[in-house]
């Protein structure tokens, strides 16, 4: 009888060695789940703020958008190219709100603007701004499950990234139409050079 005990206590031993052994893994692969969600979040967070900051036609100068740029470099290694790309997209759009609501150019020359132009130019800013929700929606939420489960499952590529901008109409094509458009219906020639 003690021979019979005496030899399952070794694999006994193995099987619960292995099962703790399991139980850790489990739980650093949590742990590391979750710290990337709160990287990927203070990310996702960062980009929802300007868009919030411009919806509510809050003024921002250069050095708030080289600072949000600068906030948003880990970016890169947290999620994919299609991510970049949309903070890419974001980013130009952001730079056209800087230069309308900054009252000084780089130069320190005051920028002179007709005031309903200028209001039409801001409003059509805000206007791409409230397109980009969808599309931040749907980039950011397969890396913003923090069960662990394949993100490159879920992701989007930068081909359906691309389509869900044409969808709402942020693409260049879609933009450059619609600028064209704008310039027609006030009469103006949208091949003829407009200086402000």
């Amino acid at each position: 009888m003690i021979d019979l005990l005496q030899a399952l206590l070794t694999p006994l031993i193995a099987v619960l060695t292995t099962l703790i052994a399991y139980q850790q893994y489990r739980l650093r692969r949590d742990e590391k789940a979750l710290i990337m969600y709160d990287r990927r979040l203070k990310v996702y967070n960062q980009v929802v703020s300007v868009l919030h900051k411009v919806r509510a036609s809050q003024p921002m100068c250069m050095q708030d958008a080289l600072d949000w740029t600068h906030s948003l470099t880990e970016a890169d290694f947290l999620f994919g190219t299609e991510v970049r790309e949309l903070i890419s997209e974001i980013y130009g759009s952001l730079l056209e709100w800087v230069r309308l609501t900054e009252p000084y150019k780089i130069r320190g020359e005051e920028m002179r603007f007709e005031v309903d132009e200028w209001s039409l130019k801001c409003v059509d800013v805000v206007d791409d701004f409230e397109s980009f929700a969808y599309p931040i929606e749907q980039v950011f939420s397969p890396y913003l499950h923090p069960d662990g489960a394949s993100i490159w499952k879920r992701r989007k590529s930068l081909k359906k990234l691309k389509k869900i901008l044409k969808e709402v109409g942020l693409d260049e094509k879609s933009k450059t139409q619609e600028d064209e458009k704008r310039l027609r219906a006030k009469g103006i020639d949208p091949n003829q050079e407009i200086t402000f």
